[in-house]
């Protein structure tokens, strides 16, 4: 069906149509392939190790004049922003008039204005407005929701002496909005909420993952697996069907089988004839990477004693006044936290562990190029891109 043959529904601070705020980025751009017969969606990103702190800004179709912004972090929907305009506007796609509403009215349209007087009568109370400098704009807030009228501050100032009681945009019938903006309840569209991050699963190098309060280990059955994260959504063969070091001598048995968790960001790597776990692979979902919005991000934890101090800097703590505690912090080191914003810098400056060269996987992504592989002597592999963001985490058995 043609979106833009559709009523589109705003929902001040929850929604614009089938557009959610809070909704993950997976499931946003599944929705948009499955109503979108040819998808021309740009995903905009910061390519530095700063994505986290960046939007991830996905600009649909030209043909759709929609932008929306997810938390760099979370990667949820908390901005979505529409161009009224006829004409394409400085930073959005071009694109064509859709049908808007609120309740039973049409706020915008082919042949319907969306004036401050259309938006007062379907609002129904005056809003708080404020007139932007720097973009030549007034802006018409809501909670949850903003419009933005384009007008120079001279007229804006000739109007506003004018008008009287009356708001000065109020009887200005060839002035209407250019765009809107929906938001989380309580921010703004300059400061859109950022949405919590769930509970992370703690990985336990070598030997498994605790996840919901429960520890799923290497070696578990496939049906520990069922009971603990529930069915899974798909299953496939492992590439190749076994591993390097079991071809060689068996190929009567069967192949080794994914349990694919898109919607944690997990796969669960099981033996396919003892049907025991072999492996958990960690998806981040990084941008650029040829698996980006096929999972969810999964948030991890991995916490491991931290590198041992020198003999050298034992003995020097020795000849400090506070050398006993200084020696008990040296036996004793703290642990090192890592998380899915810990790039491969962090975890080489952090950790004394020895990787070995990479394995390189070309082709990964359109935006970094191929992946790198760092296997650890403790049953981690951290597959890195090259920006040096984690793409996955595989937790394996360290002898395998």
């Amino acid at each position: 069906f043609d979106w833009l043959c559709l009523m589109w529904q705003v929902d001040p601070g929850h929604a614009f149509g089938d557009f959610q705020l809070g909704d993950e980025i997976r499931k946003t751009l599944d929705v948009v392939q499955k109503s979108l017969e040819e998808v021309e969606a740009a995903v905009s990103l910061d390519s530095s190790e700063r994505t986290f702190d960046s939007d991830l800004v996905v600009d649909l179709p030209l043909s759709f004049p929609v932008r929306l912004c997810f938390d760099g972090l979370s990667q949820r929907l908390h901005l979505i922003a529409v161009d009224l305009s006829s004409q394409a506007e400085t930073g959005f796609p071009s694109g064509s008039m859709i049908t808007i509403s609120y309740s039973k009215d049409v706020v915008a349209a082919q042949g319907v204005k969306p004036t401050f007087s259309t938006l007062l009568s379907a609002f129904g109370t005056a809003p708080d407005g404020s007139y932007d400098v720097e973009t030549s704009s007034y802006h018409v807030s809501y909670d949850g929701l903003a419009f933005e009228f384009p007008v120079q501050r001279s007229d804006f100032e000739q109007w506003s002496a004018k008008s009287g009681e009356d708001h000065p945009l109020a009887s200005r019938p060839h002035c209407a909005a250019s765009r809107l903006w929906v938001f989380a309840p309580g921010s703004s569209w300059r400061s859109p909420s950022l949405w919590k991050i769930p509970r992370p699963l703690d990985v336990v190098p070598g030997e498994g993952i605790a996840i919901r309060g429960r520890k799923l280990l290497l070696g578990a059955s496939a049906q520990d697996v069922y009971s603990d994260l529930g069915a899974p959504e798909s299953q496939c063969v492992r590439a190749g069907g076994f591993d390097a070091h079991q071809a060689e001598f068996d190929h009567s048995r069967s192949p080794d089988y994914y349990l694919n968790y898109p919607g944690l960001g997990i796969d669960v790597l099981v033996h396919g004839s003892s049907h025991t776990v072999s492996r958990f692979v960690l998806h981040t979902n990084q941008p650029g990477h040829e698996l980006f919005c096929r999972y969810s991000r999964c948030f991890y934890s991995i916490s491991v004693p931290g590198p041992k101090r020198s003999e050298a800097k034992v003995a020097s703590a020795a000849s400090n006044s506070s050398g006993t505690r200084e020696i008990a912090s040296a036996a004793s080191p703290g642990p090192v936290h890592l998380d899915v914003k810990s790039s491969w810098t962090d975890i080489n400056a952090r950790l004394d562990w020895s990787f070995g060269e990479p394995f390189v996987r070309e082709a990964s992504g359109p935006f970094f190029g191929p992946t790198k592989f760092y296997n650890s002597p403790h049953g981690v592999v951290f597959e890195v891109l090259g920006n040096g963001l984690i793409a996955s985490v595989t937790v394996c058995d360290p002898s395998g």
